[in-house]
C-alpha cells in the first residue's frame, strides 16, 4: 500500500520493502511418518491420563466427602420434615450419580493406563499375591487328604507308617 491510498496520511505500522513470510499452502507441507503419528498419538493419550489421574483422585476425595455429608444434611431434612419418602429418594438419587461419577473416573483412569501400559506399585503388588495364590493353590491340588494337627508331611506322603 502507498502512502497515497492511506486515510489522514497515516504510515503503515510495517514498512514496504519488507515483506511478510510466505504461508505454505498445505500441499507443501511434508504428511507426518508413521512414528511421528504415533508418538504424537502416545503424547495426546498419556495428556489425558495424566488429566483424568488428577480428576480421578480429587473425585474420589470429593465424592467420599459429598455421600458422607449428603446423608447428614437428607438425615436432618427427613427428621425434621414431613416428607421424608421425598428426602430419601433425594439422598438415594444423590449418592448414585456420585458412585456414577466416581465409576467413571475410575474407568477412564483405568482404560488410558491400559492404552499406555502403565502399572501401579499397588498393581504389581495385587499382580505378586495373584501369583502366590495360584502357587499355593496349584500345590494344593494334589493333595487330597485332610492333614490332621499332629501328622507331618513324612506321614502325609508314606515316607513314616502311623501306629
Amino acid at each position: 500500500m502507498s502512502e497515497k491510498n492511506k486515510p489522514d496520511g497515516q504510515e503503515s505500522p510495517v514498512p514496504e520493502t519488507q515483506e511478510t513470510a510466505p504461508v505454505r499452502p498445505a500441499e507443501e507441507i511434508p504428511p507426518l511418518s508413521q512414528e511421528e503419528q504415533e508418538h504424537l498419538t502416545y503424547l495426546a493419550v498419556y495428556e489425558k491420563y495424566n488429566e483424568y489421574q488428577k480428576k480421578r483422585y480429587s473425585v474420589r476425595r470429593y465424592g467420599t466427602l459429598f455421600i458422607l455429608l449428603s446423608g447428614l444434611v437428607f438425615l436432618l431434612l427427613m427428621f425434621t420434615r414431613d416428607s421424608k419418602v421425598n428426602f430419601l429418594i433425594l439422598w438415594i438419587a444423590a449418592i448414585i450419580f456420585c458412585v456414577v461419577l466416581m465409576i467413571r473416573a475410575d474407568y477412564l483412569y483405568k482404560m488410558y493406563k491400559d492404552m499406555l501400559g502403565i502399572s501401579d506399585e499397588y498393581d504389581e503388588q495385587e499382580r505378586e499375591a495373584a501369583e502366590e495364590e495360584a502357587a499355593e493353590i496349584s500345590g494344593d491340588v494334589g493333595k487330597t487328604a485332610v492333614q490332621e494337627p499332629g501328622q507331618s508331611e513324612k506321614e502325609e506322603k508314606g515316607d513314616v507308617k502311623p501306629t
